[in-house]
């Protein structure tokens, strides 16, 4: 769980820099992107969740 959040972190420039050193395509990178916004907006949806249970 904490390097997904971890990832949250990484700008795309780093993903882009890590890519190209396991040759990824940028098609790949893209991918992964997608797949890292839609991660940080579940994410920030369930952290959302959790502040309404606070007090």
């Amino acid at each position: 769980m904490m390097e997904k959040l971890a990832l949250q972190n990484q700008t795309v420039t780093d993903i882009e820099q890590e890519a190209a050193l396991n040759g990824m395509t940028k098609e790949d990178v893209s991918q992964a992107i997608e797949i890292l916004d839609k991660a940080i907006v579940t994410i920030s949806a369930e952290k959302g969740k959790l502040g309404a249970y606070q007090w």
